[in-house]
């Protein structure tokens, strides 16, 4: 693997992020819709309709069951890509790719917590993303 190829996987994590965020926020309007359908009531309701609301949220379940598997699957390839960060022999290298690509901060923030340079920092992900792709060419 390239250290560009090594870089976009690593970029990734933020689109799977967003993945994950987005299935969330589908599952929960999902299960507000199902607890919103399944109202009870004391009168009569004719057959069809109870059908038809229970037809409703059996699909609505199956639903938030694919949405859930979809989830576990992104979380997956998501795991995936950060062991391949703890693979570095470097505390260093392992910190700054996590906080770059796990934890999303910006070099100036990076900077702060380890009291480097933002030069610095950018150093230290380009030599780790160079070093994390000949791991994985070995």
């Amino acid at each position: 693997m390239t250290a560009q190829e090594a870089k976009a996987r690593l970029e990734q994590i933020k689109w799977l992020d967003e993945e994950i965020k987005t299935l969330h926020q589908e599952l929960q309007y999902l299960r507000e819709g199902i607890f919103q359908s399944s109202r009870l009531t004391d009168t009569r309701v004719q057959t069809s309709k109870v059908n038809q609301t229970d037809d409703h949220i059996i699909q609505n379940i199956k639903s938030a069951e694919d949405i859930e598997r979809r989830i576990g699957e992104v979380i997956k390839i998501r795991l995936g890509i950060i062991n391949t960060i703890d693979k570095l022999s470097s505390s260093l290298d392992r910190t700054v790719l996590r906080m770059f690509y796990v934890n999303h901060l910006e070099a100036w923030e990076i900077g702060e917590k380890l009291h480097k340079s933002n030069s610095t920092i950018y150093h230290i992900r380009k030599e780790a993303i160079e070093r994390l792709a000949a791991l994985d060419n070995s």
